[in-house]
């Protein structure tokens, strides 16, 4: 992709993300009458916070998923669900904000309270997050020195997963996706991040494999910010004025907790030497 592309791109992306609060807006006023117009200007708002974020990404790297890539050029499941979090919990305020001041005219239409399981839910993805890199900085710390056969079968069992033509397969020995100085591997640049690394692992013993921790930790979030999202519709009542935001169970929130303490712990536990020269 290139450059003015990409600038072009985000262009666009950011007008879109600029107008569709307005839409939104619009439909929420007109939600007066229908509460599932109303619920469709919360579908455009929180649509339009993730735009933004794809807009970010477009300027700045080769995607619009940048907001997910890590410092090893590997898409982060962690950056991602931040990613996703802020933009429903966006979508809603902003929509709850657009509810007060348009439909119910009550003044201070910010004043709306967040609950306690939803900013636990949120802390507990920043934290992991923030988290996620140190973890794999103790790991990588603790861990051996990488042999170049490790380095090529870790390499190889990239190749294999990939939906790559066999015509275009065979000597790729200055293609290799990755490098490593010890066991923690990164990619040799951002063209080569790919949705895979959400779930493979991240040791050259396990590069290119299906990492458990994060597929549980993929699972249980999407299951629990999708059905609070779903459930979040509904919230607009004709005349009603929103005071606080819809609650997250408590159950919700501790299910998060442990999926990340284990996606967290799972990052620092030796996976192997892996093969030795």
């Amino acid at each position: 992709m290139t450059k003015s592309f990409r600038g072009k791109s985000s262009g666009w992306l950011i007008l879109a993300a600029i107008g569709a609060p307005v839409i939104a807006a619009i439909l929420i006023y007109k939600g007066t009458s229908t509460a599932l117009v109303a619920d469709a200007g919360l579908a455009v708002n929180t649509l339009a916070a993730m735009i933004l974020l794809f807009a970010a990404s477009s300027a700045i790297s080769q995607g619009w998923f940048g907001f997910a890539l890590s410092s090893r050029n590997r898409y982060s499941l962690s950056r991602l669900q931040m990613g996703i979090w802020s933009a429903v919990v966006l979508g809603l305020l902003l929509s709850a904000a657009e509810w007060n001041l348009f439909v119910t005219g009550a003044p201070g239409p910010l004043s709306i309270a967040i609950p306690g399981p939803l900013l636990a839910a949120l802390g507990i993805s920043v934290f992991s997050g923030v988290a996620a890199p140190g973890a794999l900085a103790i790991r990588e710390a603790a861990s051996s020195g990488a042999t170049q056969l490790q380095i090529d079968s870790a390499n190889a069992r990239i190749d294999s997963a990939k939906p790559e033509p066999k015509a275009e397969q065979g000597n790729r020995n200055d293609q290799s996706d990755v490098v490593a100085d010890r066991q923690v591997i990164a990619n040799k640049n951002i063209a080569h991040a790919s949705w895979r690394d959400f779930f493979t692992g991240e040791e050259l013993a396990n590069a290119g494999l299906i990492d458990l921790a994060k597929v549980q930790q993929a699972l249980f979030s999407a299951v629990v910010i999708s059905v609070y999202f779903v459930g979040a519709f509904g919230a607009f009542k004709s005349g009603v004025r929103i005071t606080t935001l819809p609650e997250l169970g408590d159950d919700a929130v501790r299910l998060l907790a442990i999926s990340s303490a284990g996606y967290l712990a799972y990052k620092v536990v030796p996976k192997g030497p892996g093969p030795q020269s």
